[in-house]
């Protein structure tokens, strides 16, 4: 190799002195061409900065490594890297959203039960119970058909079945730190979606004022839900109203997994997800009612975007949140607040 003793220093150093990258090919462009009989240096085409960042891949092995590996006595052997979907705290990585996503504000968060998110025990949370307590605030010409006490227990163990089988895949596994509890949608044949939505935060009501007497659950859109309410395709939510038709849906809710992204970038992200990660709809209502204890106690947790759903028009969505002592739904605009997040249901 002609100059193969010239280090990276001195390279440097004298394209500093001719004015960087401007002053080098300025240089060249002024000079004679390279004799014809001189060799074409190796990849010519390469510039510094892949020297450095393939130099700074090496440097995680220590330079007896590399002295070895040049020597011949080592040779390296490359395996595929696995890229995260989520990061430590269950968060989704925005590595390539291009839509509005701000930084979380982890002051509003949920409390984990005993144990933490990731590995507690589903049963503490007395499911069948709840579903008994929600029963009992469902008007009695509803239509919904409700769980039995055995069906949620087959539902718990569907539910830990797919947290053994996410723990197990590395591209999805940290989701499981951030909030996640089982739920399920009901037997129900949705019409107009927005009299199903008036209906459901109906029972919301009743059960967030039954938990916590003195305080209110307000609809602000009471009145202006019916045909209103639009399932965005890119969700993937109509799948699951499909399948209510037929059956109860049970799976498992993630809450937090874009806290802190617009709705927009909610759409983005899931269509990067493995396809069975749905964005949260209806599940978020049957959230609320079965855990306000959980999810609505104080201001102090986040607000549940329905990233979902559209309501109006496609440049409003529907979302709910706890807050001055009270707690409420309604819509708003698409935008990315720190504080609140869209969450994701997986039935399998």
């Amino acid at each position: 190799m002609r100059h193969g003793k010239i280090t990276m220093r001195e390279v440097i150093g004298v394209a500093d002195r001719l004015g960087g990258e401007e002053g080098v090919k300025r240089l060249l462009a002024s000079c004679r061409p390279i004799a014809d009989d001189l060799e074409e240096p190796k990849y010519a085409g390469e510039t510094l900065g892949r020297w450095e960042a393939i130099l700074n891949l090496t440097q995680k092995f220590g330079t007896d490594v590399l002295d070895r590996w040049l020597a011949g006595e080592l040779e390296p052997t490359f395996v595929g890297v696995v890229r995260a979907f989520f990061d430590q705290h269950g968060r989704f990585i925005p590595r390539s959203i291009t839509a509005s996503h701000t930084d979380p504000n982890r002051d509003f968060s949920l409390a984990p039960p005993n144990g933490g998110w990731e590995k507690y025990d589903l049963v503490q949370l007395n499911l069948s119970a709840r579903v008994a307590r929600l029963a009992s605030f469902v008007p009695s010409d509803a239509g919904l058909i409700l769980p039995t006490a055995e069906e949620v227990c087959g539902f718990l163990a569907r539910c830990e079945a797919i947290r053994v089988r996410v723990r197990d895949d590395k591209t999805v596994a940290n989701i499981l730190n951030g909030p996640n509890l089982p739920t399920f949608l009901p037997k129900f044949r949705v019409g107009d979606l927005g009299t199903f939505v008036e209906l459901l935060v109906t029972i919301v009501k009743r059960s967030y004022e039954a938990q916590f007497p003195g305080r209110t659950f307000y609809n602000h859109r009471v009145g202006d839900l019916v045909g209103k309410v639009s399932v965005v395709e890119a969700s993937r939510f109509q799948q699951v109203i499909s399948e209510m038709a037929h059956n109860h849906v049970s799976g498992l809710d993630f809450l937090t997994p874009f806290q802190g992204f617009s709705i927009p970038a909610d759409h983005e992200a899931v269509a990067l997800l493995p396809e069975e990660f749905i964005l949260s709809g209806l599940d978020t209502f049957i959230n609320w009612a079965l855990y306000p204890d959980i999810l609505l106690p104080h201001s102090k947790t986040p607000g549940y975007d329905l990233a979902a759903f559209f309501w109006g028009s496609s440049l409003s969505s529907l979302c709910g949140e706890a807050g001055g002592g009270d707690a409420g739904f309604g819509g708003g605009d698409l935008s990315a607040n720190d504080d609140c997040s869209a969450g994701l249901f997986l039935s399998r």
